[in-house]
């Protein structure tokens, strides 16, 4: 490692930095696929693994963390049991979730991968992009309440309306 990449994660450390944005959950199955379902002409795979990751600003938050920084997430996520395991998944690399709001009208944005034989075959989406004006008001307010104990706050906007144009 060059004294410059040495320099900055020693830096880094010092840091505390909000990352604000779409906080999501990537979901993955995969299995193995040995035949086609007479129902449809689909694969139809037999599952050996499931596992959950940091998904959209959550991976973000996640590479921050793991550089060093100490990092506070803002973002929506549901009530839903998604949004319960994405708060978990979260609170690893996070010492707040402060700013983490679980709104019960919001689905968690949730992508399911499945994949056969090492191929992705689809993904399936859950996520909820409308976000009112109340909503942004208690995003604004929790982008009050941190910008001060901050020394950086990135954005990571993935088109799902927690950074709309009004915010």
């Amino acid at each position: 490692m060059d004294i410059q990449k040495k320099i900055f994660i020693k830096k880094i450390k010092d840091y505390k930095i909000c990352v604000f944005g779409d906080l999501m959950l990537d979901n993955y199955i995969s299995g193995h696929c040995e035949n086609i379902s007479p129902e449809a002409p689909v694969p139809v795979v037999e599952v050996v693994d499931e596992f959950s990751r940091l998904g959209g600003a959550g991976n973000v938050v996640s590479n921050i963390a793991n550089l060093g920084a100490n990092v506070v997430p803002v973002g929506l996520i549901g009530t839903d049991k998604n949004g319960v395991l994405l708060k978990t998944l979260l609170s690893d690399f996070s010492s707040s979730m402060d700013y983490v709001m679980a709104l019960e009208p919001i689905c968690t944005t949730t992508k399911t991968r499945i994949i056969a034989n090492g191929q992705q075959v689809v993904r399936y989406d859950k996520e909820q992009t409308n976000i009112n004006n109340d909503v942004e008001d208690a995003l604004i307010n929790c982008l009050d309440k941190v910008i001060d104990d901050v020394d950086l706050i990135i954005i990571s906007d993935y088109g799902k309306n927690t950074c709309s144009d009004d915010l």
